[in-house]
């Protein structure tokens, strides 16, 4: 069972640029170049959890969980007590506006543009 939100982990420092594109389906990036993915389209990377999502960026982003995302093959298949097995990761095609963003600051989620 899949959320109503999806996760998304990045750096501090890629804030700016999110907060004016949103999140750009992107070729899979150099330094993730050992991982061997069939996929060679672009997309944005995701997960189904906050948990999940911590692992990939010291901050963490959701926005509702894309009608069209499909799972990522090469993520792994996790169990989670009250929601079943998840894959770890997801990936969307169509870019998600930076209105649809919320930032995680504390406890809080807050949007990531005003």
């Amino acid at each position: 069972m899949v959320g109503e939100y999806g996760y998304h982990g990045t750096q501090k420092r890629k804030l700016r640029s999110i907060a004016r594109d949103g999140l750009v389906p992107m070729v899979q990036p150099e330094e993730h170049a050992d991982e061997d993915r069939e996929d060679p389209r672009p997309g944005i990377y995701f997960s189904p959890t906050e948990q999940i999502a911590r692992n990939w960026g010291g901050v963490v982003l959701r926005f509702p969980f894309p009608e069209d995302a499909e799972e990522d093959y090469y993520g792994d298949s996790l169990f989670f007590k009250g929601a079943g097995v998840l894959r770890s990761s997801y990936i969307a095609r169509h870019a998600i506006s930076p209105e649809l963003i919320e930032v995680k600051i504390g406890r809080r989620w807050v949007p990531l543009v005003s």
